[in-house]
């Protein structure tokens, strides 16, 4: 009986095949070099570790030879060196050489979402994307700082009880929307420090909704 290749197994082995070129084609395959730094804060109440014990500090990340279209990542330990509980919540990036590359990079952090108290430690997995648009550019290499995003714990509780409940979701609710001048303004729910009580900063009360201080 004689065999034949359907439509869709057709289509298969030629985007197999599309694959294949893209991956070999050299072009696509130039990599770039990139090295971060990570700022540290007023207060230095949180340090980055590249060990669970907390005894190699992370002052830069070299992420050496990065293909375009990929991805690559990096596991760091947050712990609270302070004195009083903290929240990490990622990290933003600044300072970037050249300008243009922030365009073609993208950086995200998956952490989990705790309260912080003294000494506590968390995994933190840093991943860094280059898009393949990035080739074709003059871009080789390229450098920007990370910033952590921090906050007092006590930040996330507005009426003071300890813990972070309904009773400061309805603060919120309450201002959301409202900018300073408004006469629903509360300087306690901008969480995120920028002049606007949005979903930044309630998505932010949600992610530790019911935890205690």
């Amino acid at each position: 009986m004689k065999r034949t290749v359907s439509g869709a197994m057709l289509v298969l082995l030629l985007l197999i095949m599309l694959e294949l070129v893209l991956y070999l084609q050299p072009a696509q395959r130039s990599t770039v070099h990139s090295v971060s730094s990570i700022m540290s804060l007023d207060g230095d109440y949180i340090g980055f570790y590249w060990d669970t014990a907390c005894t190699k500090e992370v002052t830069s990340v070299d992420w050496q030879q990065l293909t375009p279209g990929r991805m690559a990542t990096k596991t760091l330990y947050c712990r609270n060196v302070g004195a009083v509980s903290v929240v990490f919540f990622g990290f933003g990036t600044i300072d970037w050489g050249p300008p243009e590359a922030s365009g073609f990079i993208s950086s995200s952090c998956y952490y989990e979402n705790v309260i912080l108290k003294p000494n506590d430690v968390i995994q933190v997995n840093l991943t860094l994307a280059v898009s393949l648009s990035i080739v074709g550019t003059n871009i080789t290499g390229f450098s920007f700082n990370y910033i952590p995003n921090t906050l007092y714990a006590t930040d996330l509780d507005f009426n003071g009880d300890g813990q972070i409940s309904g009773r400061d979701l309805s603060i919120m609710l309450t201002s959301f929307g409202s900018h300073p001048g408004d006469s629903r303004w509360n300087p306690i729910a901008d969480i995120v420090a920028d002049n606007k009580i949005d979903v930044k900063d309630l998505q932010l009360l949600l992610r530790y909704y019911g935890k205690t201080v």
